[in-house]
């Protein structure tokens, strides 16, 4: 979900790749504050499929990522991307893994991740399932985790400057 102030000016954008039934659920909007623009994406990557196991569901969504952020990319605007990608960031070690892909895919398209810490500690598991990407590190002023929520993720937030420097 997206919450903003009544007084940004937001408009919902819409295209058929920022839902796919049981593979990708994206809310996509751009947001024009005193002048700066941005897109500003909530994307939940189900693990329901019916009929696919857990890897092709996963090689899927890559494949349609790619897809929803070349329609971002178009937009030619800084991105912030956040999400509950369920793809465990703390397994990246092995370059053919597909949370390596995943990074990959985001990394091609200039996107850093700004979440480096677990975001689901459960029993003795910490994974790195809930993440936040950008695509203009300028706009980034801090970034972070809130432990203390009612969910078994824990909250993942970012705060950003849309102000552009003043050149002396």
């Amino acid at each position: 979900a997206i919450y903003y102030k009544d007084f940004f000016n937001v408009k919902q954008l819409s295209h058929e790749c920022f839902f796919i039934a049981n593979l990708i659920e994206a809310t996509v909007v751009r947001v024009e504050i005193d002048n700066s623009k941005l897109i500003l994406v909530s994307l939940y990557r189900p693990k329901t499929h019916a009929v696919w196991n857990d890897s092709t569901q996963i090689e899927s969504f890559i494949t349609a990522l790619g897809e929803f952020l070349e329609v971002l990319n178009n937009y030619n605007l800084p991105i912030v991307c956040c999400g509950d990608y369920n793809l465990n960031l703390f397994k990246i070690n092995d370059s053919n893994s597909k949370p390596a892909a995943f990074l990959n895919l985001f990394g091609g398209f200039g996107f850093i991740n700004v979440i480096t810490k677990a975001t689901r500690i459960a029993d003795a598991s910490k994974t790195a399932l809930d993440q936040i990407f950008v695509n203009d590190i300028s706009i980034l002023r801090k970034s972070g985790i809130l432990i203390d929520t009612p969910s078994d993720h824990f909250g993942t937030f970012i705060e950003i400057d849309l102000k552009k420097p003043k050149i002396k």
